[in-house]
């Protein structure tokens, strides 16, 4: 079998056949309310910590708080904002914060540089971008802190490739932080993390993306992705993507409690060449493919090897729902056929409702018979009317064992 109907990340700007419309006007690109992003966590694989929690709090600063409205800005959701904005910035110290204001829209037509090391943006206003192709908030310093802010664009017409078309932009550096920071209708990825060190993301919402949700790459390392929620994105929800041609490998990645509901195309959650990567606790819903997708990838886009993946705990729900792509709710994949994809661990998952005609619940697939090595499936609990084979794979390489596992209830041979 061969992958060659798997949708592979191309980060090139092509227009795709769906035409999302992000309609973000000065009323409608303020942020969800604390209260409504708790309830659509509800339900999940695991309690969620409401997104209120935390968001009361002030950000502490040692300088000064400087207000957008005072220094030029309008925060009408009309007037261009965007030289008024990086002035302000600009002029910030280490310890400043700059404040956009609750109930205010700043409309911006370049990308937003953050480049002064310790600063904080907050006030839970909306940066709204009226170009799509420079819609970013771009974080490019050490210790910067964005709290509270709604990153929007109006409208993204099409699938773009680069960073300067995502919604918050982490652009190498260290001791990065997102909390309550909220992303709406990018072109390119919600979240891109490209070759942060320490970075944490907590709570953050992306929604109505033509990528990623939260895509972490460029030899991203050392994060933690707290309580994060995507929605309808267009491509994976939560990702580690690490490619050769990146000369780094991302990893050494937590990800804590990921909510990913719906998509256009992709994976729930996908360790596409990442290492030493660890989820806990998933509630993923209506994947267009896999729930949880671990791989290596050759072609163009030839990415290291993966190991060091556990995923442990949660909810995969609906998986699988594009019919033009055979995931079932688990994929692990190597698509280079040579060196080992080794060390994945998937333990104590409960798997409801995945597409009935995938082929499989759990792929273990490689191509050209390669090495699929120490493997580990245990407590996968699936109900409803899924795929009738619950297990498949088509090397002889292969070194796994698959424990605890239920079908309806009933324990399924080992």
């Amino acid at each position: 079998m061969t992958m060659a109907d798997e949708p592979r990340r191309r980060w090139t700007a092509v227009a795709v056949a769906l035409v999302l419309l992000t309609a973000v006007t000065a009323g409608a690109a303020h942020c969800t309310s604390p209260d409504a992003t708790a309830q659509r966590r509800e339900g999940g694989g695991v309690p969620s910590r409401p997104a209120e929690e935390g968001a009361r709090l002030p950000t502490p600063t040692s300088g000064r708080v400087v207000n957008a409205l005072e220094v030029g800005a309008v925060g009408d959701g009309r007037a261009d904002d965007t030289s008024a904005l990086q002035h302000a910035l600009a002029g910030l110290s280490e310890g400043d914060a700059l404040e956009l204001p609750a109930g205010h829209t700043f409309t911006h037509s370049r990308v937003l540089r953050l480049r002064t090391p310790g600063i904080t943006i907050t006030g839970g206003g909306t940066l709204l971008a009226t170009d799509e192709r420079a819609s970013a908030l771009e974080v490019a310093a050490d210790r910067i802190t964005v709290s509270r802010v709604t990153v929007a664009t109006a409208h993204a017409t099409q699938r773009w490739a680069a960073p300067e078309q995502s919604g918050i932009w982490l652009n190498g550096h260290s001791d990065i932080t997102l909390t309550d920071a909220t992303v709406a209708g990018s072109g390119s990825a919600g979240v891109f993390v490209q070759g942060t060190q320490h970075f944490t993301l907590t709570r953050v919402t992306v929604r109505d993306t033509r990528s990623d949700g939260i895509h972490m790459t460029a030899g991203a390392r050392g994060g933690l992705v707290t309580d994060p929620l995507t929605e309808n994105t267009g491509d994976d929800g939560v990702a580690v993507v690490a490619y050769l041609s990146d000369g780094a490998q991302a990893g050494d990645i937590d990800i804590v409690a990921p909510h990913v509901h719906g998509q256009s195309h992709g994976r729930g959650v996908s360790v596409v060449g990442g290492r030493n990567v660890q989820i806990t606790d998933v509630d993923i819903r209506d994947s267009a493919g896999a729930g949880v997708y671990v791989a290596c990838e050759r072609g163009q886009f030839r990415t290291y090897v993966p190991s060091d993946v556990s995923v442990r705990g949660g909810t995969i729900d609906a998986a699988n729902q594009d019919p033009t792509v055979d995931h079932g709710s688990l994929l692990v994949y190597n698509g280079q056929g040579l060196r080992a994809l080794h060390d994945v661990t998937m333990r104590n998952l409960r798997i409801h409702g995945t597409r009935a005609s995938a082929s499989w619940q759990v792929g273990l697939i490689a191509d050209d018979d390669g090495p699929l090595h120490r493997i580990t499936l245990d407590d996968l609990h699936f109900t409803g009317d899924g795929p009738a084979r619950l297990l498949a794979t088509n090397t002889d390489d292969l070194r796994y064992q698959a424990t605890g596992w239920t079908e309806n209830g009933e324990a399924v041979d080992e």
